[in-house]
């Protein structure tokens, strides 16, 4: 039993009132309980507040991220976070989290996701703590207390890395050489690097091909199928400029010359046939059958027959627009571009990314890259930035 007790008349900011018991087995004790919560009510900290982590992720999620335009996937994948996330803190409060139960969490998923029974990959790791330290300081600036638990967690060594490679020089020919629906799109994707919403945006009016240089000034989401066009784009230094190689340059002339109707400033490139946005299903059927086409086309089927199976298995190796960008990364790399101007091409945030594609990237120079491409990069590939080191990497590799 304690020896000592009193309340505290305690004032919320929102102007409610509370009254804090408060006991001890000391007076000294019981004072200083006393002043600790006289401190928090200077502070104005809401003694009211739900302190859970999950009262707090619903929050976070309501009022910082759903108000900001994400995609249909985006909103998921931050979902399916937040579900692994609250299935072991959700009724927990702040200050009971520990690191070292966070730690112990998140090495624990890396060895077995819960929802998928496979271990989970460093990155996604990456993003669980990353979601995990951004409520708790959302949280923590609303005056909760014990929200340090997410800070310098660490992501597990023996964590599946997934690496998504750029694509091969054969998958490059499929796309340069390939008559299709979806080439125009595969060709900005592969020698623009830009993402897939930023190329669904692109009106005619964004490009300047006398310049070799295509604005970026938008994107394109779904929401939840429909197109909706927001400013700006996934990062902050997503509205940019962005030079293109000649081999780009060129096949954008010839397609819009070759338009039964010149298009107008603000018809998308890359649109319907009736000149809309396509929606998300319409993209990903023509994705598909742009897959499956280029297999039929450059597919070996010599050991099998066509004739005796209604879908033709799968003998070329697909790809996926995020692996076309990848390659225009490569592409900057192999030509020793900066770091700044590697930023500022792929629309980078962080210069940390873009360090740690290249770093991705140290030993591709060492790949066995025929003549032709080491020629193409040289001339048709090459990226005219003002200043850049000129081809850098496949001199260096030359060189030795």
């Amino acid at each position: 039993m304690y020896k000592y007790r009193t309340s505290v008349y305690y004032r919320n900011p929102d102007g409610t009132h509370k009254t804090v018991g408060i006991t001890a087995n000391s007076r000294r004790e019981l004072e200083r309980k006393k002043q600790a919560i006289k401190e928090k009510e200077r502070k104005g900290i809401d003694l009211a507040n739900n302190s859970t982590f999950g009262h707090w992720s619903d929050k976070w999620l309501n009022n910082t991220k759903l108000n900001q335009g994400l995609s249909v996937h985006q909103e998921d994948s931050l979902k399916c976070i937040l579900k692994l996330l609250n299935s072991e803190f959700a009724n927990v409060k702040f200050q009971y989290i520990t690191r070292n139960g966070f730690q112990e969490f998140i090495n624990q998923i890396a060895g077995e996701n819960p929802h998928t029974h496979r271990p989970t990959s460093a990155s996604y790791l990456r993003k669980i703590r990353s979601t995990a330290k951004s409520i708790a300081e959302y949280a923590n600036g609303s005056h909760v207390d014990g929200v340090s638990a997410f800070y310098n967690v660490t992501i597990p060594r023996n964590a599946p890395v997934k690496k998504r490679a750029a694509l091969t020089e054969e998958q490059v020919y499929y796309i340069e050489t390939y008559k299709h629906p979806m080439q125009l799109f595969a060709m900005i994707a592969t020698f623009s690097g830009l993402r897939r919403g930023e190329i669904l945006a692109l009106q005619w009016k964004h490009l300047d091909l006398d310049k070799s240089k295509i604005q970026v000034v938008q994107s394109l989401n779904w929401c939840p199928n429909q197109p909706v066009i927001k400013k700006g784009g996934k990062t902050a230094n997503s509205t940019r400029t962005v030079v293109i190689p000649p081999v780009l340059v060129s096949y954008l002339r010839d397609y819009r010359n070759g338009l039964a109707v010149y298009p107008s400033p603000c018809t998308p490139v890359c649109g319907t046939e009736q000149g809309k946005y396509f929606t998300q299903a319409q993209f990903r059927r023509r994705w598909g059958n742009y897959m499956k086409d280029l297999n039929m086309r450059f597919g070996d089927f010599s050991n099998c027959d066509p004739s005796k199976s209604p879908v033709l298995p799968m003998q070329i190796e697909p790809f996926t627009p995020h692996q076309c960008r990848h390659f225009f990364a490569t592409l900057c790399y192999l030509q020793g571009l900066s770091i700044p101007d590697s930023m500022q091409e792929l629309g980078h945030a962080s210069p940390d990314v873009t360090i740690g594609i290249y770093t991705d990237l140290k030993n591709y120079h060492r790949w066995d890259l025929s003549e032709e491409f080491r020629e193409k990069l040289k001339t048709s590939y090459r990226i005219p930035i003002t200043g850049d080191s000129s081809i850098g990497m496949i001199e260096n590799d030359n060189a030795g």
